[in-house]
């Protein structure tokens, strides 16, 4: 979970926005030249890009960072090896509140914030930029790019499944 500062942060996003905004308005020099103090919409929309695709995605990976001591916390990383066992590359809110422990019972808010840092990070791609998005897909390439660690994974699922299987006997 990305935690108390990350929520601080998207409180001042709308400000953050504007002073963007304006950066980039007077950035422009046909601003400049007719002395215009307005904001296109087209400026507000390159501004609204630039924070949605750039500055909270760097902002979640920053406070998910600071939150685990410096590195990926273990939820994060159990769901992104959850995620590259997965057959499908397109993934819903029911898949993973039904897969990875830490996302079981979850609502699609709750789901939503763990999965932030993935969706920042560029593991998986919101269907829409709705906040009742439900949906992801995985990226083209996200496979190959750690094929040895979704290998990995996989094997140690399967050791675990026997483990369990193996104690059951047992008994």
């Amino acid at each position: 979970m990305l935690g108390a500062g990350f929520a601080s942060f998207m409180g001042k996003a709308p400000a953050f926005l504007m002073r963007l905004a304006g950066a980039l308005h007077f950035a422009d020099p046909a601003a400049l030249v007719d002395d215009c103090w307005t904001i296109s919409a087209e400026t507000m929309d390159r501004a609204a890009l630039l924070m949605r695709e750039c500055v909270i995605r760097h902002a979640a990976v920053f406070y998910d960072e600071i939150a685990s001591g410096g590195g990926v916390s273990e939820e994060t990383r159990a769901i992104a090896g959850w995620v590259l066992t997965q057959d499908s590359d397109r993934l819903s809110s029911r898949d993973f509140t039904r897969g990875p422990r830490c996302c079981r019972g979850l609502s699609l808010f709750d789901l939503r914030r763990k999965l932030s840092v993935l969706e920042a990070g560029g593991w998986l791609l919101p269907e829409t930029d709705s906040p009742v998005n439900a949906k992801w897909s995985l990226p083209l390439g996200l496979r190959q790019a750690f094929a040895a660690q979704e290998a990995a994974e996989r094997a140690n699922r399967e050791r675990m499944l026997t483990l369990i299987r193996q104690t059951a006997e047992a008994r």
